[in-house]
């Protein structure tokens, strides 16, 4: 392997030079993040330690600060209590009196005591005669310190308010019986706004519990933390680890005075203790004099430092040995490929050399020629794929009609070839040419009448529904379109198909007979639709050429489907513009009656019946060169309100106020009936205005819709029909109240307001002042 890869060195193989600077890189990397690992692991780990310990002895300071700042505030509350002043003053008569009175102290303190578990003992020492009164008893003074509680007690000296703080006496060590036991004595002069001390009040702490507040921390290293007072006095301490013990005297009196130098607040510094190096990390108390220290054997911190180089080093080493081996094989893996394909080029009579440019190339270069020429090679495949594109999709489309299609094929395919079909819902219409053929020209640049159609979808086209060709012989044109499930438009295909026949007609004198099947739910189904409207084609000899014919108008081929033939709908049109409504109704009730045991059989005939019916009234609307919102107003969709019609009835009904409201329209339209409908308005207004009058009476009374008339009557009047009324109400409410005494609540009654407020604020809003200033005005 080793010869083979001198033998590749000397033809300027890139993988040798690729896998000589992965080496050189590897190694470089190793050795930069070793050797800095290794040199700097010591200072890294004197900074953790430092920064660790700072916390420690912070979170230690914090809780003792506390345990401080609470005790100070019970002391200061026991030495203004009206007992203990009492006591401080009082003559040591000895009498009744004095012993209740020290009784009470006595009681007070216990009751601290009881409510401060960290408190060992109270005690206070008055001045003024020699007696001490604790938690527990009274006592010469005299006696309690050399017996009771051997403690130094604070000098009797110092007249200055500042030493009426909680002072601390640092640790003392007591012994009760035979026990010793270390506390930590705090001092407060008593009572604090005299200028002179009449007494003591004196509090011990456990030493042995209060310097567990120190240990919070988990520390594995050994070191000795201690708490020093102001005078470097160890008040508290905690040991871990067998390495370290309380600095001498000396020590300790060398390492407070560097403190000092270096100044209240936190830092650390190294110092030898006992002939050892350490690292000292101190913090200063916010409440005291106290200074909370840390001592950490620098040897200790080392030993973990060399430990750390010795696996930086070990691991670095792996990593160099592993990173040779690894950035071998890689060069070694990427040569390979390349290597077979120059040897399968010499094998074929190429040299590789040729290939690689007489020697000036070097792999990367062959394989960026052949990538190049694989790039040219796709390139042409895709531009000869975009041409036949074309052909691709009048294919697709032509399987899709003949059922071969499935849902997975236009969600792979269809967006592959370009073909929109993004909906679930699909409708067919053939267009069949009459007396002329799909290649013959239709204008003067002889222009394809599929494009034409194409332009005429992309035009018409939007949300909703796209819009497809396929040419099937010479004749017909199948329209594909793709529908909306979530937002249905039936109508959308009759206005294009219309839209359609008729440009066709009036720019190229053109026609075209369409069929129109039925909407169908997914492509498996197009070939029904596509069925369908070959059906409705076979009708065009009587409906005639030129006609766009549903298949729905078509005569049922069995008992599976509606009994609704053209005569019937032909009938109903006709009904529908002349206006005889009871006729109307009749043929109606015929036609559901028809139909009633196929549907009762057959439940969803219902909708497919009245969905025809629907039909027929959109297709008068057309026929009367009208659009359904000029009737039912802008958005109004009869085919959604239909839907809402759960019961027969229901639907009946309905149908029956469409085909009413088509002919209203047309009567409107034709007869110029806005005066007439204006004067029944107002009649019906004047008749009605002193009861509860509102659109919906309005418009049965006129055997009218609510839509309808609303929207017809602002057209008329220019004004909607609530503002009509209440002008008719004020009208006559300004008559009665000039012409009457009536009080405004009976001519509220009087002109149909029955609420009196709401007469008052009508009234406002139109004249601009409330009915009793009217009257007022009119009077005077």
């Amino acid at each position: 392997m080793l010869k083979q890869s001198f033998a590749i060195f000397r033809h300027r193989s890139v993988f040798v030079r690729m896998q000589l600077f992965f080496i050189v890189l590897i190694v470089g990397c190793i050795l930069t993040v070793g050797f800095g690992s290794y040199y700097t692991s010591s200072t890294l780990l004197i900074n953790e330690v430092v920064e660790s310990n700072e916390t420690y002895i912070e979170q230690a300071r914090d809780n003792i600060d506390k345990e401080i700042e609470a005790l100070d505030n019970v002391t200061r509350q026991i030495s203004v209590q009206p007992i203990l002043r009492r006591a401080l003053y009082m003559p040591d008569s000895g009498d009744m009196s004095s012993i209740l009175v020290f009784t009470d102290v006595m009681k007070y303190l216990n009751s601290v005591k009881l409510h401060n578990p960290l408190i060992q003992s109270l005690w206070l020492h008055f001045y003024r005669f020699p007696v001490v009164v604790s938690n527990e008893s009274k006592y010469s003074s005299r006696f309690f310190y050399e017996q009771v509680y051997p403690v130094e007690p604070l000098p009797e000296s110092g007249d200055d308010k500042a030493d009426f703080r909680l002072i601390s006496l640092g640790r003392q060590i007591i012994q009760t019986g035979s026990d010793r036991k270390p506390v930590i004595v705090f001092a407060r002069p008593a009572p604090p706004e005299e200028k002179t001390k009449k007494g003591v009040l004196y509090v011990t702490l456990d030493a042995d519990e209060f310097a567990a507040r120190i240990n919070h921390g988990n520390q594995d290293r050994p070191q000795f933390t201690y708490i020093a007072d102001g005078r470097g006095n160890i008040v508290l301490s905690h040991e871990s680890g067998a390495l370290t013990r309380q600095p001498k005297e000396s020590d300790q009196s060398a390492l407070m005075q560097k403190i000092r130098d270096m100044g209240r607040g936190e830092g650390n510094f190294r110092q030898t203790i006992d002939g050892t190096e350490h690292l000292v990390v101190y913090v200063s108390s916010h409440v005291n004099e106290w200074t909370y220290i840390s001592l950490i054997p620098v040897r200790a911190i080392m030993e973990k430092s060399d430990r750390i180089q010795n696996t930086t080093l070990l691991a670095a080493v792996i990593c160099l040995l592993s990173g040779l081996v690894v950035s071998y094989l890689l060069a070694g893996r990427l040569y390979a490929p390349i290597n077979q394909i120059i040897q399968y080029l010499n094998a074929a009579g190429v040299g590789a050399s040729s290939r690689l440019g007489g020697g000036k190339l070097d792999e990367l270069g062959f394989i960026n020629r052949m990538i190049n020429y694989v790039y040219d090679e796709n390139r042409g495949l895709k531009d000869t794929f975009e041409k036949n594109q074309p052909v691709l999709r009048e294919k697709f489309l032509t399987d899709l009609l003949e059922g071969r299609v499935t849902a997975s094929a236009v969600e792979e395919t269809a967006p592959a070839i370009n073909l929109n079909l993004p909906y679930s819902l699909f409708q067919i219409a053939v267009f069949e040419t009459v007396d002329f053929g799909l290649d013959d020209q239709v204008n003067a640049e002889g222009t394809n009448i599929l494009v034409l159609l194409d332009s005429l979808a992309q035009s018409f086209g939007g949300t909703g529904v796209t819009i497809h060709y396929v040419r099937k012989r010479s004749d017909k044109v199948v329209a594909v379109f793709n529908l909306d499930e979530e937002n249905p438009s039936p109508e959308i295909v009759y206005d294009f198909v219309k839209l359609t026949a008729a440009h066709f007609e009036e720019h190229y004198a053109r026609k075209f007979t369409v069929g129109i099947g039925r909407v169908c739910s997914g492509p498996e189904s197009v070939s029904f639709s596509y069925l369908d409207a070959l059906r409705a084609l076979r009708y065009k000899s009587v409906k005639g050429q030129g006609s766009i014919i549903f298949v729905d108008e078509v005569s049922p081929a069995s008992g599976s489907t509606v009994l609704y033939s053209m005569d019937v709908e032909k009938q109903i049109m006709n009904l529908t513009k002349i206006g005889r409504m009871e006729e109307l109704q009749q043929r109606l009730n015929e036609v559901l009656e028809q139909n009633r045991q196929s549907m009762q059989t057959e439940p969803e005939l219902v909708d497919h019946l009245f969905y025809a019916l629907a039909g027929t009234a959109v297709r008068t609307i057309y026929d009367i060169q009208a659009a359904p919102e000029d009737i039912f107003g802008q958005g109004y969709d009869l085919y959604r309100e239909l839907t809402g019609q759960e019961t027969l009835q229901g639907k009946r009904d309905f149908t029956v106020r469409l085909f009413r409201d088509i002919s209203n329209y047309i009567h409107v339209k034709k007869e110029s009936q806005s005066e007439k409908l204006l004067h029944k308005v107002r009649t019906y207004v004047e008749k009605h205005y002193q009861s509860e009058l509102s659109l919906s009476q309005l418009a049965e009374s006129l055997d009218m819709s609510p839509t309808y008339l609303s929207s017809k009557f602002k057209e008329i009047a220019g004004m909607n029909f609530v503002d009509y009324v209440h002008g008719v109400r004020i009208a006559k409410a300004k008559e009665y109240l000039s012409e009457t005494d009536w009080t405004v609540a009976a001519v509220s009654e009087a002109v149909g307001i029955l609420n009196v407020n709401t007469f008052i604020k009508v009234f406002k809003k139109y004249e601009g002042i409330t009915p009793g200033q009217y009257r007022q005005m009119k009077s005077s």
